[in-house]
Formats: C-alpha cells, sequence, structure tokens
C-alpha cells in the first residue's frame, strides 16, 4: 500500500502543478431528491408490531474543469441526512447542530478527483482520488443511484480503453489505522488491526457480437466494510469471476458468476461461490425477465470454514427485494426465484417484480422457504423533476428467522414516494 500511496502522491504534485488546469471554464451541476417511507414491523430494524416512518433527503453540489493539456478535476460535495435526525446538541433556538457545526453529520465531501488523460499509454487515463467506482450492473461493486448515502472509494484508477477492449485497474484505501493527527473530527478504526484495509480491481471487458464479456478479479484485505456492526470478519478475500450480456434481437440473457476464497482467521478458511441469470424479452414496450440468483451459505453451521458468500461492494437492495431483508447474505446463503415485468402508462413506466427466496442448496439448512415479496414501482418523469412511488409487500414463512436486515418470518410492508431534479 506504501508504493500505491508514493505513485499517487508524485502524480498529483505533477498534476496540480500545470497551471493551464485551473485556466479552464468550469462547470456547475447538482441535483436534489428526498424519500419519504412507511414500514411495518419487520422491515430496516423495525420491531415487532411497530412501524416505522422516515423522510430523507440527499443534496449534491458539484463542479467540474478540464484543460487542453488532458487535465481535469470533478468535485462533488454531497449532504444526505434524515429529516431532525441530527444530534439537538443546542437549546432553541437551534434545532439542529447543522448551522454551528462545521463537520455536520450529513455533510461530506462525497467525490474529489483529478483525472489525467493519456497517462501511461495512448487511450489510458488516470484518475486520483475519492470517487465512485461501478462495474457492470453493481452486483459486487458499486452503487444502483437509490441509497441516499451512496459509497465512494479513496483510490486510484487506471483505465485503458480500445474499440472493442477496456481494462481497469483499482487500488484502493477503505481503512486507514495511521490517521494524521493534524485531520480533526478524524480518528482511526482501533477495531481493526495494525494493517491497512485495501480493496484492489482488476475488470475486462471484451465487446463481442451484440454484447459483452467481463471477467474480473477483486482482492479485499482487512475489508471492515463488508460486515455490518464494525466487526473485522476477514484477513482476505479475493473473487474470480465473469459479467455475460448478450442480446439477441429483442430478448436477452445476463449471466454472472464466480468463485471466493481466502482467510477468515489464521485457522478458518474461506470457499464460496454465486451464480445469476436472468433471461430478458421486450416486445412492443412490455418488458419481462425471468431469473434465478444463488449465493452459497455454510455448509455446517459453526464449522472451522466459512462458505457464506460475500458481495463484497454491492447494493443487494437492487436484487434480492426493495424491502432490504437481505442487505447482507445470510449464513444459509440465499437462493432466489424471481418474476420480473415493466410497461409503459402514458409516458409513465410501471413495474412489477416478484421474488422466491429460499435458504442454498448446499449450505447446511438447505431449501428452505424464506418467504416471498412482491414489489410495485412507477416512475413519472416532468419536465422539471422525476417523480417515483412505490410499494412493497412481503410474505414472512416458517418460524426461523433467516433475514440478515429483516425478519423472514413476519409478513410486513413498505411504501415510498420519492421526488428528484438536477440542475
Amino acid at each position: 500500500m506504501k508504493t500505491i500511496k508514493a505513485l499517487i502522491l508524485t502524480t498529483l504534485t505533477v498534476s496540480l502543478a500545470a497551471p493551464s488546469l485551473w485556466a479552464a471554464e468550469l462547470k456547475w451541476g447538482g441535483s436534489i431528491r428526498l424519500r419519504a417511507e412507511q414500514a411495518s414491523d419487520g422491515v430496516l430494524g423495525v420491531g415487532k408490531d411497530q412501524k416505522g416512518s422516515w423522510i430523507t433527503q440527499m443534496s449534491r453540489l458539484q463542479v467540474e474543469g478540464s484543460s487542453k493539456e488532458g487535465l481535469s478535476l470533478f468535485l462533488q460535495i454531497q449532504d444526505s441526512r434524515t429529516w431532525g435526525g441530527e444530534d439537538h446538541a443546542f437549546p432553541p433556538p437551534s434545532v439542529t447542530d447543522t448551522g454551528t457545526d462545521a463537520s455536520a453529520n450529513g455533510l461530506d465531501m462525497h467525490q474529489a478527483y483529478v483525472k489525467i488523460d493519456d497517462f501511461l499509454a495512448p487511450k489510458g487515463h488516470a484518475q486520483i482520488g475519492r470517487q465512485e467506482i461501478i462495474f457492470d450492473d453493481a452486483r459486487l461493486v458499486g452503487n444502483i443511484g437509490w441509497i441516499q448515502n451512496p459509497q465512494t472509494f479513496d483510490a486510484f484508477r487506471w483505465t485503458y480503453q480500445r474499440e472493442n477492449f477496456n481494462a481497469d485497474v483499482v487500488a484502493a484505501q477503505v481503512i486507514a489505522n495511521d490517521t494524521h493527527p493534524t485531520m480533526v473530527n478524524v480518528t482511526s478504526d482501533s477495531t481493526a488491526d495494525t494493517n491497512d484495509g485495501a480493496f484492489y480491481a482488476l475488470h475486462t471487458s471484451f465487446k463481442i457480437a451484440q454484447g459483452v464479456i467481463n471477467p474480473f478479479l477483486y482482492q479485499v484485505q482487512k475489508p471492515l466494510r463488508l460486515k455490518p456492526g464494525g466487526t473485522v470478519s476477514f484477513d482476505h478475500l479475493q473473487t474470480i469471476g465473469a459479467y455475460i450480456k448478450q442480446q439477441f434481437g429483442a430478448f436477452g440473457l445476463i449471466f454472472q458468476g464466480g468463485n471466493q476464497t481466502g482467510q477468515v482467521t489464521a485457522a478458518k478458511k474461506h470457499k464460496a461461490n454465486f451464480y445469476s441469470l436472468e433471461l430478458k424479452a421486450k416486445l412492443s414496450g412490455l418488458g419481462f425477465s425471468l431469473g434465478q440468483d444463488q449465493y452459497s451459505g455454510d455448509k455446517v453451521k459453526g464449522g472451522g470454514e466459512s462458505n457464506t458468500f460475500n458481495a463484497l461492494y454491492a447494493t443487494n437492495h437492487a436484487y434480492f427485494g426493495f424491502m432490504d431483508k437481505f442487505l447482507f447474505t445470510p449464513s444459509t446463503g440465499i437462493n432466489d426465484s424471481y418474476v420480473k415485468l415493466s410497461a409503459p402508462i402514458a409516458g409513465a413506466k410501471l413495474a412489477l417484480n416478484y421474488h422466491n427466496f429460499a435458504t442454498a442448496s448446499g449450505s447446511y439448512d438447505p431449501n428452505q422457504s424464506m418467504g416471498s415479496e412482491a414489489d410495485l414501482t412507477l416512475k413519472i418523469p416532468t419536465k422539471t423533476v422525476a417523480l417515483q412511488l412505490g410499494y412493497s409487500a412481503y410474505t414472512g414463512k416458517g418460524e426461523v428467522n433467516y433475514g440478515s436486515t429483516g425478519d423472514t418470518t413476519r409478513s410486513s410492508t413498505w411504501g415510498y414516494v420519492q421526488i428528484g431534479a438536477k440542475f
């Protein structure tokens, strides 16, 4: 990691010293998105026989500048918050600490990076700094534009692009135990050991006919962020696989799969796998999808080997139901058989997804029903804003709660109204 830090520092020093960068024309932009949600029990930690309601807001302001010498700079400030959710640190008239605290809870430099064209090779460019990283459909790395505080990486990224091929190399630091002592309100993570946490990626893409084949290799070390609760769950993980997308006229196919190996502790190894297969069709504006996802689970409960597939830096909201019962893979693994339908309605788009969940075959408790979920979404674009409404219903099953972030034994509902605007 020290070599990577030195490379980034040297590159930034040379790049930012170029005065032509600051002579470039600046482009400003921004966005705001508000979402009101209502959930019954068993959803996102809402307790038994209780209801939860929230209003969340994400606001962004960004600026971008570029020069004739192939340098560009991108800065994006983001404020994400639940209405009324900050500490009431001062008595009235101060309702929250936003106006009196320069490091207000939800305010962050979401992205801040410099981009250098023709770096190391023609058609290659480097992107250095805090940035969003999204690969393929964000099943393993990225976000889908839903969460109000999406993840970013402090990273060095090199991209090489040709007509039918491109490659990405990423080195990111995700945990810094040697936090600089002069950084106010920033502390190191005492739950990790003396080594920094890191994420490395080699992602390639080959265009073939009407589709792509994207082999990938992801390596994480001390991945503290990969487990809820803030405890170290793995020493290291390696995931190797491929993403395949192919179109056949009105029909399409998406397949993704891979194997995962690593070390939990010195005495406990990790071996897991996943696959996803989706068949799609679009006829006269009507969309139809049929698919199945399976993430492996532990073969022996509490055994000497870990077999539960870890989805790395994914957003499971997009794949295992919008009610977020499975933001992390359960120890039994998960098997999701689903059907998706969509149709245009007077300029809007109506979509219905149905999921049938079960524990993974090969796990210590295989092929047990974990309930089902139906998600109904209506997207209404206008000239000024984007309006979205959703309603979901989960039908609980059995007496054993298999959910990682929600109760699968209890039937529950969730709905939302969202409005967003960009400029």
